[in-house]
């Protein structure tokens, strides 16, 4: 089980509000079961994905997916238009299109300290298993988030 662990920064209140991670299509990922969200220095929050989209917001709140994307639920489609709207209104980020979005079922606050000098510079992946041990496998993501919390990484 794999965790990759992103620096939010100015998007962690969009993160945890609308439960998920939205990155430029261009940028490379590799299979991973959880999302960390990082923030002066340490990981805040997990979630677990449940989807990975690369969506089209439309002027008229009509959302289309690219080929070989997960389909939509009403509530995942509000989610995903409500962050593009805010985050245009916070921060002049146009997210309507060349985005992937990462849909996590819940948001959990961690402190997964960063103990060595200096930000995260990029994503980090984590093997859950060697951070946590093998019972990892038949925790929940609320679990998982309070054993972080013992934990520190360099």
């Amino acid at each position: 089980m794999v965790i990759r662990c992103l620096p939010c920064g100015d998007s962690l209140t969009h993160n945890r509000d609308y439960r998920l991670y939205y990155a430029p299509s261009h940028r490379g990922f590799r299979r991973h079961e959880y999302i960390g969200f990082y923030s002066q220095k340490a990981i805040r929050g997990i979630g677990k994905v449940e989807k990975i989209l690369r969506p089209t917001v439309h002027e008229d709140g009509t959302v289309t997916l690219a080929d070989g994307t997960d389909a939509l639920t009403t509530e995942e489609q509000q989610r995903i238009v409500e962050v593009t709207e805010r985050a245009w209104a916070d921060y002049e980020w146009d997210l309507r299109n060349g985005h992937n979005f990462f849909l996590v079922e819940q948001f959990e606050e961690t402190h997964f300290q960063k103990t060595s000098k200096g930000g995260m510079l990029g994503s980090r992946y984590f093997s859950l298993k060697d951070l946590l041990g093998p019972k990892v496998t038949r925790m929940t993501t609320e679990e998982i988030a309070k054993q972080l919390k013992r934990k520190s990484w360099v």
